[in-house]
């Protein structure tokens, strides 16, 4: 690659759309961003136009000086996973698709799991029977929209949406594929016995293919549309947990990638996930087709994270500055936060402050939601012992909360590990990067292409004076928690 050729990453997140453009070595060259345009309804449920993405998607590569836009060698995509789109014989959308978090879907879970059974669709998809999956938003449409059913020739996800429009070709990678519940993530293909259960054709779905394969190049259409230049090879990408673990080097053992967004998630590399795939149903873990090829993951999240300080900030304190967090000390005599506004594993549960005292403030409630969010990823880290030995691995920090440094050392702590925060942050739009670079020869594999381009900015490391009085805080955290859990049962 010479000097002034460029990798092209594009995240289309639930918020925000990004742009990414960045040379060999990993180096951030420019960066834009849009809000993904939501359609949101007051009853709770929210949907996608993907023709709105695309029009946004189109003004903000627009927006890239013609001196970048001429150089990029290869593109591809990360992105959201299970929303898909329906399409009809001329491929125009005939309807929005549904969010990946609506959960109008719950009773088309409800009958998968029924006649599938979860230990069926556990060992075949490496997933629990959810809502969010897209084969529930697929039965939706063909229980609430039998005569637009009808007219669907093809279902695309978002990602595939917009590299159908890039190409013309109808593709879905693997990792992606894995978060429909209908795809074998052992022989990595669409599952007969699910399709022919619930009578879906495969040639309604797209040709499932690995992460950072060539599709094509961009089209006379599409080039003309954005500028770009038609030699443009387009790269399958992959689910933006997964792109971004490739951008953090969470491809293989020894490491442990934290994702701290609104939601709080852990994610691990391994070469041979189906021999612990038993111990890992036990656990709650999803297992799943890694980007990086011949590579599984074990996927675990959270109900909370950043979610918790942007509510606190915005409806509690009615100041929504990021700043204040820097500046809290913590002490012991803090209260406990029970962090469950949306719910926990254990069901319909709701949040709470124990042992709240007169002398409390502000200061003693934010660092209570900080330490809340450090407990629920020690318990995840925690169940992911119980199926791997992760004694000497490391925490790869990224998402909002790699900016918190009363955070980052809390968990350093907690965990007693050593906690690194690469120098980019916008790992999912950087992981789709260096899928672009490793299907168009850039980089021979996954391992040269984080090589070349890993940095750390900083590290955490766990301090021995704190250890032992943070780990007491936890176990006191954990039996409060299931005190109030079985409260909660007998009050709902």
């Amino acid at each position: 690659m010479n000097d002034t050729s460029y990798l092209m990453g594009i995240d289309i997140g639930t918020t925000y759309t990004k742009v990414g453009i960045y040379d060999f070595f990993g180096k951030e060259v420019l960066f834009k961003k849009t809000s993904t345009p939501m359609i949101s309804h007051y009853y709770g449920e929210a949907e996608f136009n993907p023709n709105f993405i695309w029009r946004d998607l189109i003004k903000v590569i627009q927006e890239i000086p013609f001196k970048y836009r001429s150089q990029i060698k290869a593109l591809s995509l990360s992105s959201f996973a299970e929303t898909v789109y329906p399409l009809d014989s001329a491929d125009n959308p005939l309807y929005n698709g549904i969010a990946w978090f609506d959960q109008r879907t719950k009773p088309q879970n409800k009958k998968v799991e029924n006649l599938l059974g979860t230990s069926f669709i556990r060992k075949t998809t490496g997933l629990f029977p959810s809502w969010i999956y897209s084969i529930n938003k697929i039965l939706w449409f063909r229980e609430n929209k039998p005569r637009l059913y009808q007219d669907v020739r093809t279902w695309l996800d978002n990602a595939g949406y917009i590299i159908f429009k890039l190409t013309g070709e109808k593709i879905i990678d693997y990792s992606l594929a894995c978060r429909t519940m209908m795809f074998n993530v052992w022989e990595k293909r669409w599952d007969t016995k699910i399709l022919d259960e619930f009578e879906i054709d495969t040639c309604v779905l797209p040709k499932p293919v690995p992460s950072g394969t060539v599709v094509g190049k961009v089209s006379k259409k599409a080039s003309k549309e954005m500028g770009l230049s038609q030699n443009i090879l387009v790269v399958s990408g992959g689910h933006d947990h997964l792109c971004a673990a490739l951008s953090t080097g969470t491809i293989e053992k020894g490491k442990i990638q934290d994702s701290t967004g609104t939601t709080e998630s852990i994610l691990i590399g391994l070469k041979n996930a189906k021999k612990i795939d038993v111990e890992a149903a036990k656990e709650s873990f999803t297992v799943a087709n890694h980007v990086a090829r011949d590579t599984f993951c074990l996927f675990q999240g959270t109900y909370c994270g950043g979610l918790l300080l942007d509510w606190f900030l915005d409806k509690v304190i009615g100041n929504v500055n990021y700043q204040i967090i820097e500046k809290i000390k913590c002490e012991q005599s803090i209260p406990m936060f029970i962090p469950y506004l949306r719910g926990s594993d254990f069901g319909p549960m709701s949040g709470a402050l124990i042992g709240l005292k007169d002398f409390h403030d502000k200061n003693s409630v934010l660092c209570s939601i900080v330490e809340a969010i450090a407990f629920e990823l020690k318990k995840m880290v925690d169940s992911l012992e119980k199926i791997i030995d992760t004694s000497n691995w490391v925490i790869r920090s990224i998402g909002g909360g790699a900016k918190n440094d009363v955070l980052l050392r809390y968990k350093a702590n907690l965990l007693n590990k050593q906690v690194e925060v690469p120098m980019n942050q916008e790992a999912s739009c950087h992981g789709a990067a260096l899928l672009a670079g490793i299907g168009s020869g850039i980089y021979k594999n996954e391992v040269e292409a984080v090589k070349e381009t890993l940095k750390i900015s900083k590290v955490y490391s766990p301090e021995s004076s704190q250890i032992e009085k943070i780990q007491l805080r936890y176990h006191k955290y954990r039996k409060i928690v299931t005190s109030y859990g079985d409260i909660e049962k007998t009050t709902m």
